[in-house]
């Protein structure tokens, strides 16, 4: 089974049937699964979004430019579905979804230009398929989804051609996709150079072409640094100062992050290495390999020198899959040509092996039973009934949920929307929980919110120095107690009473 553009259409479209729809089946299941996960951080973004569209700018009060989120490509997507006049919760899920069927629509096109075994495809679709760090980032915001999809049409449209002259594909799309790898995360431009050094060494008699690539790949993120210059007057995200601390702690922290999430991927590496000498003859698998391995070893290296990540289901794994999958899928391919029962005895197993050690990590589950969001949602959408049209500034430590659905003014108390807290941190910074470390209460108290919120309003959470000025008031939330710190002065205080 060959896919192969000579086969006839009919007997294409049954091939395709079956390769598509097995790993789909997976994939449905599994967000099905998960679902209504979505992250809290998501929140915040769609706030950015929601302002947008407004026309109040990508900011996250009036009248305060700090760049709170790190994935403007996420951003400006979402508010383009929004503006459709679909939810932005619901477009935030759809840009992750369409990215996910965008990575699978590559590997399938490579499929289709390599003219590879049609059993090859459908064990790289089952890796998207059977993943759940790919079906709980599917639904769950943020832009992780949209990162696999550029980088691996990226891999795909520069595909190194080792025994001609070709030119590297589409000679402006390519570029293009390097550029909005850049502003989807501003750790993109890692990939971006990875990648212009990688289209540079394989293909030396075509440097004028890659010089050209990097031209244009250059310029979106060189208008995003020129654009958070004069908005935000940075040169990186506000996020950065809160999250980023280079140290032994951090490094430690990354380190056990990669070591857990690619434990899952193991029978998947164990099977490229097994299959590997079948294809010993044609040393341009070899390069292909080193293509696409330095690409995944370099951002490993930068995932555990940022210290991982806080959320669950191993996020920052996600963009490397689709390489992962075009991995097992070249060396699959050389070695059914080959040994044909035994590799798929071998990627067979290699996929039993990836379903069972996902089934038996916690880690993915946690986003299963992570329901404290629509908590905070209803609070905020609480708080929006209750005062309308009034502008009480309300400190949060959840800084998505509740600011998003409640529509008010928000003091972020954790830091990642307020440049006050990452231009003063704390003397042991970067020895805390990543994100969480900001916390000043002085600061806070000087801002005079009129309301606290801790958490999810569940319990009582306040520092001493807060209750000084502040008192405990239980409200309503749709048959629901939450606490809420309000200040004793606050002239909104008399909107809560009865509520």
């Amino acid at each position: 089974m060959i896919v192969s553009r000579n086969a006839s259409f009919s007997k294409q479209w049954q091939q395709w049937l079956v390769i598509i729809a097995i790993p789909l089946l997976f994939y449905v299941y599994l967000t099905s699964f998960y679902y209504p996960f979505f992250a809290d951080d998501a929140f915040i973004s769609l706030r950015y979004s929601e302002r947008f569209l407004e026309g109040k700018g990508l900011t996250w009060n009036d009248g305060e430019q700090v760049e709170g989120y790190s994935n403007l490509l996420w951003v400006l997507l979402t508010a383009l579905i929004g503006s459709l006049g679909v939810d932005l919760l619901d477009a935030g899920r759809v840009v992750c979804t369409l990215a996910t069927f965008s990575t699978g629509a590559a590997l399938i096109y490579f499929a289709r230009i390599q003219q590879i075994h049609g059993l090859t495809v459908l064990a790289g679709l089952l890796v998207l398929g059977l993943s759940h760090t790919v079906a709980v980032w599917s639904i769950g915001g943020l832009e992780s989804s949209t990162h696999m999809a550029l980088l691996t049409w990226i891999a795909v449209l520069g595909w190194p051609q080792f025994h001609d002259k070709t030119p590297l594909r589409n000679r402006y799309i390519l570029p293009t996709l390097l550029g909005l790898v850049a502003i989807n995360r501003p750790d993109g431009i890692i990939f971006v150079i990875v990648f212009l050094g990688l289209f540079l060494t394989t293909n030396l008699h075509n440097s004028r072409e890659i010089i050209r690539i990097a031209l244009i790949g250059l310029v979106l993120p060189a208008l995003q640094l020129l654009f958070r210059l004069y908005y935000y007057h940075e040169i990186v995200p506000n996020t950065f100062y809160a999250k980023v601390a280079f140290n032994e702690q951090r490094l430690h922290e990354g380190i056990q992050y990669v070591k857990n999430g690619l434990y899952h991927f193991i029978p998947m590496l164990v099977a490229v290495i097994v299959l590997l000498p079948f294809g010993v003859k044609k040393i341009h698998t070899f390069l292909q390999i080193n293509y696409l391995s330095i690409p995944i070893i370099i951002w490993l290296a930068a995932v555990s020198i940022g210290g991982g990540d806080i959320f669950p289901a191993y996020r920052h794994l996600v963009p490397i899959i689709g390489f992962i999958s075009l991995l097992l899928m070249i060396t699959m391919n050389s070695a059914l040509q080959i040994r044909y029962w035994q590799t798929i005895l071998i990627v067979m197993s290699a996929l039993v092996g990836f379903v069972s050690l996902q089934q038996k990590d916690p880690e993915m589950y946690r986003a299963k039973h992570e329901v404290w969001e629509w908590r905070c949602a209803d609070i905020g959408k609480r708080l929006h009934e209750i005062f309308k049209d009034q502008t009480p500034l309300v400190a949060v430590t959840a800084a998505g949920t509740i600011p998003f659905y409640s529509k008010l003014p928000t003091l972020d108390m954790f830091g990642l929307n307020d440049a006050y807290l990452t231009k003063h941190k704390p003397s042991d910074f970067g020895y805390g929980p990543l994100a969480h470390e900001l916390f000043n209460s002085s600061y806070i108290l000087s801002r005079r919110p009129d309301i606290i919120i801790f958490d999810d309003g569940s319990h009582d959470n306040a520092a001493p120095e807060f209750k000084q000025s502040y008192h405990l008031r239980w409200i309503n939330v749709y048959n629901i107690p939450a606490a809420l710190w309000v200040r004793n002065d606050s002239p909104y205080a008399a909107m809560l009473n009865n509520q």
